[in-house]
């Protein structure tokens, strides 16, 4: 039997039994839990093996799907992919999402840097690759452009900068919140 023929077999028989399967699942969901854990660990291997193999075989499918979720998921797509940034930093404080949009709104949904109304990016005071945190005190919104102009230098390095805009009431603002 085929992998294909035997996986429309299965899907057939869950769809069937799909109620039965939700309550054994919920009688033994920590043996269960136990048991695909330890299964995983004794598999790894030929997991790898596998799943690397589906991804060849399937590269255009799986990338179309995956573009789609983002589109349609930006924001927890960014939020996810900072938080795994920061985590394989060895950082375990992170910010929420609900933290970020109470900043954002406090900020005036506007850039901090530039004051624009644009679409706006997380950008770190002191960022990441510099030793800085993932928690909402070392986060400020940026519009793309100024987080890009900014790279790997602190707020304070930035607002120093000769190419930001001249506006005192900006850089007051800036400092005021610094502080």
């Amino acid at each position: 039997m085929t992998d294909r023929k035997r996986h429309e077999q299965n899907a057939k028989y869950y769809a069937a039994h799909r109620e039965q399967w939700r309550e054994r699942y919920a009688e033994h969901r920590e043996q269960l839990s136990e048991y695909y854990a330890k299964h995983y660990a004794e598999h790894r291997e030929q997991k790898c093996e596998y799943q690397a193999k589906y991804y060849a075989d399937h590269k255009e499918p799986i990338r179309k799907r995956q573009a789609k979720y983002y589109a349609e998921h930006r924001e927890q797509s960014l939020a996810f992919s900072n938080k795994r940034r920061a985590t394989k930093l060895g950082l375990s404080e992170h910010h929420t999402q609900a933290e970020w949009l109470a900043k954002i709104d406090l900020l005036g949904n506007c850039c901090f840097y530039c004051g624009e109304a644009k679409p706006l990016t997380r950008d770190h005071k002191i960022p990441l690759s510099r030793g800085g945190g993932d928690e909402i005190q070392n986060i400020l919104p940026a519009c793309k452009s100024c987080n890009s102009k900014k790279h790997t230098q602190t707020t304070e390095e930035y607002l120093g900068a000769s190419h930001l805009k001249d506006s005192l009431e900006r850089c007051v603002r800036a400092v005021e919140y610094l502080k």
